[in-house]
């Protein structure tokens, strides 16, 4: 497995966040790691996505496992949601060597019965289905974005957590949110922290529906895109 380098940093809600000099980029917020993944991902995607169709299957995407953040927020949420089932496939081009992720203090963070599955989601086989909670099948692939394939309208919900667009402006780019597009149902939702004007310009060109949610504290705004297709 290919590894970078990367720092431990405290952020401001306690939780570690992840630096990474080559590119001098955070993994996740400054302000407030594990609220970040709670507020954008959890609440404003998957939350959402259940609230909103009524759904009790859900099929979801992320960009970015990293940490696992975001992926612990999701248990969090599904133990207190025993009736939906979700399938989490989660892609990780660069996986963090354990020596790294033995540092995080996600254990100290999180509820005791969440953080029993931070080393669970770790040790899991990669690109095989794996059983985390009776609701909630992981899914990881050491695959870059670029490289995943899936047939259309797989999924309800994408997390879309790139690095900034000024670190990897590759990823930002009209192909990539067309991929999004085209795996999204009609009326899937795609959630992300940034809302850079370019990017929602780009995610409106591509067929998105825009909203600008509040990211406080841990940003101003952040950006829940719909794909919504007239019948």
């Amino acid at each position: 497995m290919k590894h970078l380098e990367v720092q431990i940093v405290l952020s401001a809600d306690g939780s570690h966040t992840l630096y990474r000099p080559d590119i001098d980029e955070f993994y996740h917020s400054r302000y407030g790691a594990l609220g970040e993944s709670r507020q954008v991902y959890a609440q404003y995607g998957l939350a959402e996505a259940i609230s909103r169709y009524q759904l009790q299957q859900v099929q979801v995407l992320e960009l970015g496992f990293g940490t696992g953040l975001n992926v612990l927020a999701v248990v969090e949420l599904l133990q207190q949601r025993p009736e939906i089932q979700v399938v989490y496939h989660s892609l990780e081009p660069f996986p963090l060597p354990p020596e790294v992720l033995q540092q995080l203090n996600y254990t100290e963070q999180l509820p005791v019965q969440v953080a029993a599955y931070f080393d669970v989601i770790h040790q899991v086989a990669w690109e095989t289905p794996q059983p985390i909670l009776p609701n909630l099948q992981l899914v990881k692939s050491e695959k870059s974005w670029q490289q995943a394939s899936f047939a259309a309208e797989s999924f309800d919900v994408i997390f879309y957590d790139a690095f900034a667009p000024e670190k990897q402006p590759e990823l930002w780019e009209p192909p990539h949110f067309e991929r999004a597009f085209c795996w999204l149902k009609n009326g899937g939702i795609l959630t992300t922290y940034c809302s850079k004007s370019a990017v929602i310009r780009t995610m409106k060109t591509v067929g998105f529906h825009i909203e600008k949610l509040s990211g406080r504290p841990f940003k101003r705004e952040v950006t829940r895109a719909t794909k919504m297709i007239e019948s």
